[in-house]
């Protein structure tokens, strides 16, 4: 099953923190479950620091941080697998 939360508001409102804290729960519960969090390209290198900081890493852990460009081109690529 695969679930999407959009989480939207002001800079400063807490969207990292809650994401962070949803992606612990999830991991807490079923580690084999892979999560991912989307995020604008300005972003994605302070959210992976995060996500080293708070989970020890990613990618092996199940736990990414993806940028729309980097999404766009993982499905190209699964795409022209097929």
């Amino acid at each position: 099953m695969m679930g999407i939360n959009i989480i939207q508001g002001e800079i400063g409102t807490g969207k990292s923190s809650f994401c962070i804290e949803m992606i612990r729960k999830v991991h807490l519960e079923n580690a084999d479950i892979r999560c991912i969090m989307l995020v604008p390209n300005h972003y994605s290198y302070i959210t992976e620091k995060k996500f080293v900081e708070e989970f020890g890493g990613t990618g092996l852990n199940n736990i990414e941080v993806v940028t729309l460009r980097k999404l766009a081109i993982n499905m190209l690529d699964k795409n022209t697998l097929n």
